[in-house]
Order: structure tokens, then C-alpha cells, then sequence
């Protein structure tokens, strides 16, 4: 949205379990016991979409549906995270390689031994899932700086500044 306004985006976002398609299109088997999703699974994540999306027609926009949109070049690097064990592992890491295809530096990145349900309660190693987002967006905020004009800089040093003038 903020790209679609042409307004300042954020240096990079960190996705984890994304919901990207109501179709639910790429409904991970991967990990379950005989190859299949639970149908009570995917019960529950189509009823979450129709809390959120109403009508049909909510279902195909974009900003509802990252996953069916057309235009995903211009977003910020984006970091994926789905657990291994997940409904929604495959989508996480097909809209990871559709970012990557329109030219947005994007990463898929899966939560070994995770179950996508309640893994952030569940799962011992969650905090160093928690610590690959940190650092993944620390080099974002990183990057953004490297590439910011010496002018920026100074106008940021100075605005943070009581009293100070601005650059020029």
C-alpha cells in the first residue's frame, strides 16, 4: 500500500506464517502424517479469511492476497519464516519466490521440528527464529543507512539535535 501511495515503505519486512492466498491454493502437505492437511486445518484457516474478507471479491485484492497479486516489484527485501510442519508452509515459500522472481531480495526460512500450530508457545527454539528476524531487519535498517545520502544524514543528525539548524 505505502508503495502504491508512493509514500516512505519500511527498509525491509519480516513475514512469519504470512496468510498470502484465500484460495488457499498452496495448502502445505508437507510433514503430515499420510501427505494430507487436516480438513479441520484448513476449516479453520478458510474461516479466518472470511472473518477478514467478507465478500468474494475482497478475496482477489491485492493487499488482501499478496500471493495473487501482479505487481510485487518495489517492495522492501523481505524475510519469510514458516515452521516445517505447517499448512502454511508452502505459501510461505512460493510468495517468497515470487517476491524474489519480480526482483525483491526475499528469503523463505523454515523453523526446523516447528508445527505451524501454536509454535510460538510450543516450540523451544522459537527465540532463535526471534533472533533471525532481529538480524535480518538490523541489516535492513543497516543497508538503509549505507545508502543514504550524506545530506540525509546531517539533516537526521541535526533534527534529532535541540536547536540545531537544518543543513544547507
Amino acid at each position: 500500500m505505502l508503495r502504491d501511495r508512493g509514500t516512505a515503505q519500511p527498509r525491509g519486512q519480516w513475514l512469519i506464517r504470512p496468510v498470502t492466498d484465500p484460495c488457499l491454493q498452496h495448502a502445505s502437505c508437507a510433514g503430515f502424517d499420510g501427505g494430507q492437511v487436516p480438513m479441520d486445518t484448513l476449516r479453520r484457516l478458510a474461516d479466518n479469511y472470511r472473518d477478514y474478507l467478507p465478500t468474494p471479491a475482497d478475496t482477489v485484492h491485492p493487499y488482501a492476497a499478496p500471493a495473487l497479486a501482479s505487481r510485487l516489484a518495489g517492495l522492501p527485501p523481505t524475510l519469510v519464516q514458516v515452521a516445517e510442519y505447517d499448512a502454511l508452509r508452502a505459501e510461505g515459500e512460493a510468495f517468497a519466490g515470487r517476491l524474489a522472481k519480480a526482483g525483491v531480495p526475499a528469503q523463505a526460512m523454515i523453523m526446523p521440528g516447528a508445527c505451524g500450530d501454536g509454535v510460538e508457545e510450543t516450540h523451544d527454539s522459537c527465540q532463535a527464529w526471534v533472533d533471525e528476524g532481529a538480524r535480518f531487519l538490523r541489516r535492513c535498517l543497516a543497508a538503509a543507512d549505507d545508502t543514504s545520502s550524506l545530506t540525509e544524514r546531517r539533516a537526521d543528525a541535526n533534527a534529532s539535535r535541540p536547536g540545531a539548524k537544518p543543513a544547507g
